[in-house]
């Protein structure tokens, strides 16, 4: 009886061991996929952060005009490669644009085995399609009313490396067609049409009003 109650002392013992184990290997997985969540989510922002940055520089281009005056401003081949991928990456990752079909924001495709890249001249055939598409949309208001914003003039802040925070005068021009979110502004000393979520910059203080006297 004794060798008994020793034998099922030792296999408590060990079960209760495995249990710990087990547990603790379930707790790494955990961590494990937490900062796998995580490098995801920031290579995600760093990404979306890239695209928009290249739309700043580049403009959004949002008719078809507009992109036929654009890309004949660019000599070089990779240059215009470069501006129409930025337009269609941001159109796809930070609108959200979808005609449902995928291949509109390919950049390339197979024959026989071997990848070929999209020419600009059908890179520009998608970008314009997209454009066309745009105005198709449902043009639902946005959630924070932003077109009490169009036609006003603002000042908006930028943090400015080596010179801190500076403030650039600007009049709000319109809304992107098909994403009332997103509004054009021309800033009073640049040159171009740059686009942003303003109203976030209204409500967290980097957009202010210019109240005329």
């Amino acid at each position: 009886m004794a060798w008994a109650r020793h034998s099922v002392g030792d296999i408590r013992k060990r079960y209760r061991e495995r249990l710990g184990e087990i547990e603790e290997y379930q707790k790494e997985r955990a961590r494990e996929a937490a900062d796998k969540l995580k490098e995801a989510k920031r290579r995600k922002q760093e990404r979306l952060e890239k695209i928009t940055n290249e739309i700043i520089y580049y403009g959004l281009w949002q008719t078809e005009k507009e992109v036929d005056e654009r890309i004949v401003t660019y000599s070089r081949k990779t240059e215009l490669v470069a501006a129409l991928k930025a337009q269609l990456n941001f159109r796809q990752h930070v609108l959200g644009q979808s005609t449902g079909e995928a291949t509109d924001f390919t950049f390339s495709y197979k024959v026989d085995g071997k990848v070929v890249q999209v020419t600009p001249e059908d890179l520009t055939k998608k970008l314009k399609k997209l454009v066309l598409h745009a105005y198709t949309l449902p043009q639902v208001e946005s959630e924070g009313n932003t077109s009490h914003l169009v036609r006003k003039r603002v000042t908006h802040k930028f943090d400015i490396p080596g010179e801190g925070e500076k403030w650039f005068p600007g009049t709000v021009i319109s809304q992107v067609p098909g994403y009332p979110d997103w509004l054009n502004i021309k800033y009073d000393d640049e040159e171009g049409v740059f686009t942003y979520k303003l109203l976030e910059d209204l409500k967290n203080g980097n957009l202010k009003l210019i109240i005329d006297n």
